[in-house]
């Protein structure tokens, strides 16, 4: 036996090679790998020691059937031969080797220029080292024999359990460009060269970047996030578990639909996906090949990590993992990532698919080598591949078309929600609108009250002051008969649906300047504040207290919280915030409520106003967006009313900048939350609010 054994091919020749033959580590780690399961090993182990970045070690051993010294000489070192043609012996029943144009090695140049190697057979083990950092271009590297105890292993443990297999400890590999940094990154990186289901080989990882970490190997499992899939086309020996049987939730903010949507297995007797066709053969005779697409392909409810999970936990898409790729395999090892690519379709969803196919016809020993010059991807020209494009085209198609389906189903279901919630709204208002007292009676009942308060006021008043008081008291009644004459046009029409909306919100408009003009009139009848302008300056709190005690008097108990201070001033249209009260405390008393308790908070550049009464409140079921309150015409009692209060109060608090909401954080009653700008600093930016 020599103690070295030279290689076929010059070192400029070998690294040459291998440079165009591997685009990073771990497509060079799985061809070494496969050249593991190829020597009948069941179990191959990874170990990668990443504490020194730079000069990482990487140790990966099997029990296969390892290598004789002549098998070193006429095999290992000899760069080209065709594998598949020369080895005759079975390995593990009738898999097939996955090699074949015996330049799987390499993939250990590719990573490191000291390598070392132990070789344990039936015949005895060797030892070997490959360093080839100091040695010329037109070189021919060497193995070349060492003593055992030269080689510090690492996994000595697992690996002086195998009583054959290969090792190759891989040292001052440079490790620092790689972006995944973590296990479980790796593991799925790894998982998805082979398709480890269907050989029932196993891969062992274990990944350390500390010294101090201990070596424990992990199984390297595929994970599927399958119960993520709307439809699914599968011909595999794979089986999803109970997937006939899920439904998938789907983004939406109804909760009727939230129970998801039953998923699609695609029939695959009525796709074409095996036959026979004639090729041209390796020396350009033509020959009849039998061809056959095995594989599973499914297309994702949701590709958003967040949504996609709710249907299943192991939805993972980050730098190391990405859910929307179709791999191809040939002989039972990854080829094409990303076979969609050759396919190039663009429709919407096209990025939802995943999926593992097989079709070994591109790789049959009798057939040209179609592969590119790196042996990372296939020549779109050949016929093989046009072939299995054609294949897969139908396939897709009816994959994308059901998630089309999908989201069309989902626009109409919530669609015939938004309708059913919408006519029940108009029903409730139908219904009060029976209940309601007549408005010519309401008007009447307005326009006596007021000539009272106009009588009573007129007898201590002097001349000139009592021509006004008459004054007030007309521009008051006229005032309440346009509200009459526009609470009857709403009794009549509202229900129309053939009114232009513009015109509903005209008239909306015409009864709140009404409502104003009825306000001044409450003020100068029973103010106990002097208005000069409408305007005015002073403590809001103090105001509003006022305002509910002295002019409305409410049935109902008011509890009012405000800082007094008189010097505590806040300018605001006295109109505005009388209309805002008037329709909260309007809205209370419908609503039943016994009391309401208003909390008043001037923060200077703008005013905090909460109203919490102890009501019905609204029925948040039917109504599970409280912004459809704020719409003309939307109700939340079952009380008289035109659904026109809250939407008044949001058209004024758009005017002021501010912003109103109701709270859906109470157990009871009806809460509403306002937010008025000072007027003095209306537009002052967000920040300052």
């Amino acid at each position: 036996m020599e103690n070295k054994i030279f290689f076929n091919f010059s070192y400029l020749a070998l690294k040459l090679l291998g440079s165009g033959l591997y685009s990073n580590p771990w497509n060079a780690i799985s061809e070494l790998v496969a050249n593991g399961f190829d020597a009948g090993a069941n179990d191959v182990y990874i170990y990668i020691n990443r504490s020194n970045k730079e000069q990482s070690t990487i140790e990966i051993f099997d029990d296969g059937s390892g290598m004789t010294y002549d098998e070193l000489v006429s095999k290992y070192v000899f760069v080209g031969r065709n594998r598949r043609a020369e080895e005759q012996h079975k390995i593990s029943g009738n898999l097939k080797t996955l090699g074949r144009k015996g330049i799987g090695k390499l993939a250990t140049l590719y990573l490191s220029n000291n390598v070392q190697i132990i070789s344990k057979t039936i015949g005895g083990t060797t030892s070997w080292n490959l360093n080839i950092t100091e040695i010329n271009e037109d070189e021919k590297p060497a193995l070349e024999a060492i003593d055992l105890s030269m080689i510090s292993v690492e996994c000595s443990e697992q690996w002086n359990k195998n009583e054959h297999g290969l090792f190759l400890r891989l040292n001052d590999v440079n490790l620092t460009g790689l972006g995944e940094q973590t296990l479980y990154g790796l593991i799925n990186r790894l998982s998805d060269f082979y398709l480890l289901e269907s050989r029932l080989k196993r891969i062992w990882i274990s990944y350390v970047q500390d010294k101090t970490e201990a070596i424990n190997f992990n199984l390297v499992k595929k994970e599927i996030a399958y119960k993520n899939f709307y439809a699914l086309f599968n011909n595999s020996n794979v089986r999803f578990d109970g997937y006939e049987k899920l439904k998938v939730h789907v983004k939406t903010d109804f909760e009727e639909l939230k129970g998801g949507y039953p998923v699609i297995l695609i029939d695959d007797k009525s796709l074409n996906v095996s036959g026979k066709k004639t090729f041209l053969s390796s020396n350009g005779n033509p020959i009849e090949k039998e061809f056959n697409l095995i594989g599973w392909i499914g297309i994702h409810t949701s590709i958003d990590t967040t949504e996609a999970q709710k249907n299943d936990q192991r939805f993972l898409k980050n730098r190391a993992t990405s859910p929307n790729r179709l791999r191809l395999y040939i002989r039972e090892k990854l080829a094409i990532d990303n076979f969609l690519d050759y396919v190039k379709n663009t429709q919407a969803f096209s990025n939802y698919i995943e999926g593992e196919i097989s079709f070994d016809i591109l790789d049959d020993d009798d057939l040209p080598d179609i592969a590119t010059a790196n042996r990372q991807q296939l020549s779109e020209k050949d016929e093989r591949v046009q072939l299995l494009v054609e294949l897969l085209k139908p396939i897709i198609n009816r994959l994308i078309s059901a998630r089309i389906k999908l989201s069309t189903t989902l626009k109409d279901d919530e669609n015939l929600i938004l309708k059913k919630k919408s006519d029940e709204i108009s029903l409730r208002h139908t219904e009060e609108l029976t209940k309601e007292k007549t408005e010519k009676e309401v008007a009447q009942a307005e326009t006596e009250l007021r000539k009272r308060q106009v009588e009573l006021l007129a007898k201590g008043l002097r001349k000139n002051e009592k021509r006004l008081a008459e004054s007030l008291h007309t521009i008051n009644k006229n005032s309440v008969t346009i509200d009459s004459k526009i609470n009857i046009i709403f009794k009549t029409f509202g229900d129309n649906k053939d009114i232009p909306a513009k015109i509903i919100r005209d008239i909306s408009s015409v009864k709140l300047f009404n409502q104003k003009s009825l306000l001044m009139t409450k003020y100068a009848f029973k103010g106990k504040f002097g208005l000069k302008s409408k305007i005015i300056s002073t403590n809001i709190g103090s105001f509003i207290d006022q305002y509910i005690n002295v002019i409305l008097e409410p049935p109902l108990k008011v509890n009012i919280t405000f800082d007094s201070n008189p010097s505590l001033l806040f300018s605001f249209d006295t109109t505005v915030l009388g209309i805002i009260v008037d329709n909260i405390i309007s809205n209370s008393i419908k609503a039943k409520a016994e009391k309401i308790d208003i909390v008043i908070e001037n923060k200077n550049t703008y005013a905090v106003l909460d109203f919490h009464d102890d009501g019905q409140g609204y029925d948040k079921t039917k109504i599970p967006k409280p912004e459809i309150l704020f719409e003309l015409g939307a109700r939340c009692s079952d009380n008289p009313g035109y659904g026109i209060g809250l939407y008044h109060i949001k058209e004024l608090i758009k005017k002021n900048t501010g912003n109103v909401h109701i709270n859906l954080d109470v157990e009871k009653g009806f809460n509403i939350v306002i937010r008025l700008i000072n007027e003095n600093n209306n537009g002052v930016s967000e920040n300052e609010h």
